[in-house]
């Protein structure tokens, strides 16, 4: 019993320190203009296209 508690806790842990790290990471960015949409082709990565925005 002591140790399915105990991993509960474990799990419970490690969801909320990857909910908190996931929320610190950078910004999202939610709009670009015009010219950066033409730009992206397709084919493109995210990073590619987190590049050509950022």
């Amino acid at each position: 019993m002591f140790v399915r508690t105990l991993s509960f806790y474990v799990l419970a842990l490690v969801v909320c320190s990857t909910i908190v790290f996931h929320c610190e990471g950078a910004p999202i960015i939610n709009s670009i203009n015009l010219q950066q949409y033409s730009s992206i082709q397709l084919g493109w990565t995210r990073d590619q296209i987190t590049k050509l925005i950022v």
